[in-house]
């Protein structure tokens, strides 16, 4: 969906917005500030960070699949994937295991992780 709107009042110019990036963007940061928000909250209690749970990764990887992403953005989505699922054989390290044999197998191409990243990130999954 696109928005068309002048640049200024005071020119004749007009911009064309893509509403569907900033929709996008949005959930985003609604994504992130949820998961922002409970790192800050444990660490307040001296506590260390809680692994993402099976909707968290599933989220995640709905973001990781997503472009247009800044050096900080993809740094975070990465730090999460690789740091915050739980290594063994719950349902969320399932999930995390199938999507980074996907993108291994060249069945998915996400612009964040190449094939051999997937591969190094799958066999340091304990």
């Amino acid at each position: 969906m696109y928005l068309i709107r002048k640049t200024n009042k005071f020119s004749n110019k007009f911009s064309l917005y893509n509403l569907s990036n900033i929709k996008n963007n949005r959930f985003f940061s609604n994504f992130r500030h949820k998961i922002e928000y409970s790192i800050t909250q444990r660490k307040e209690q001296n506590l260390e960070s809680e692994i993402l749970n099976f909707d968290e990764v599933k989220d995640l990887i709905l973001e990781i699949k997503k472009t247009n992403f800044n050096d900080k953005d993809s740094l975070f989505l990465i730090h999460q994937l690789q740091h915050r699922v739980l290594p063994g054989v719950d349902p969320s390290s399932q999930l995390k295991a199938n999507y980074l044999f996907n993108i291994a197998s060249n069945l998915e191409n996400p612009d964040l992780i190449t094939p051999q990243h997937a591969i190094k990130m799958l066999g340091s999954m304990q």
